[in-house]
């Protein structure tokens, strides 16, 4: 009776551990599913641009956000639908862009993100800058396209990359700055680019210095076109 006793003591004793070992081994398979997911995460993040500016994008960057799903899925399409308002006329008699309301909407979200906390003067010329771009012929045609173009995987504009696009809160001053564009207000010069050299690397500035015209400066910015 006592060896019978003594046997099944060492029987359960056995099935203790080897419970206690798978126990460990799926902790251990856990621990790695784990690690694995966050380096998933992590390979679909894309840097933060240090900077303000249109034009050539800055590849240095001094942390990691997730892109947002909704810029990817914008696709680059000429819009025929009813113009915002009215019809809006360039200084050029014969260069005219119609502003769907879809546009007006992101015209509106890009200036407010370029321009936060600016004078209504600053917000007009960055509205200036893309409606230029939309009527040079080196520029997409639709100011959605425009907003939204990349060169490579970069956004021309950085809040569409860094995702500040999509968080700020559209102004009344803002709005009254685009309308004044639309209708026809510039002061742009013609600028195609505009940078905050306090927020760019100096190899992007270089860039801007190198292939293209400077034109003037407004607060804090500094407005550039192209060598005609």
């Amino acid at each position: 009776m006592i060896k019978i006793s003594l046997q099944l003591k060492k029987y359960w004793k056995i099935k203790y551990h080897i419970l206690v070992f798978i126990m460990v081994i799926v902790a251990c398979i856990l621990i790695i599913m784990e690690f694995q997911l966050t380096n998933i995460q992590t390979k679909d993040a894309v840097p933060v641009m240090v900077r303000r500016s249109s034009g050539r994008p800055n590849q240095e960057s001094i942390g990691t956000v997730y892109q947002l799903k909704s810029s990817e899925v914008i696709k680059k399409k000429k819009k025929t639908s009813i113009p915002y308002k009215k019809q809006v006329v360039s200084n050029e008699v014969d260069n005219q862009i119609k502003v769907t309301k879809k546009e007006y909407k992101i015209l509106t979200r890009i200036v407010e993100a370029e321009m936060t906390g600016g004078d209504i003067k600053s917000k007009r010329l960055v509205a200036n800058v893309i409606l230029n771009r939309v009527k040079d012929s080196s520029f997409p045609d639709t100011i959605e396209e425009v907003v939204f173009q990349k060169t490579g995987n970069t956004f021309q504009f950085s809040p569409v990359f860094d995702g500040r696009y999509y968080s700020v809160t559209i102004t009344k001053e803002t709005k009254k700055a685009v309308n004044q564009a639309l209708e026809g207000k510039d002061n742009s010069k013609g600028a195609l680019y505009f940078a905050n050299r306090s927020y760019s690397s100096p190899s992007n500035m270089a860039w801007f210095d190198k292939h293209l015209k400077y034109l003037f400066s407004y607060g804090g910015h500094e407005y550039f076109t192209e060598w005609k």
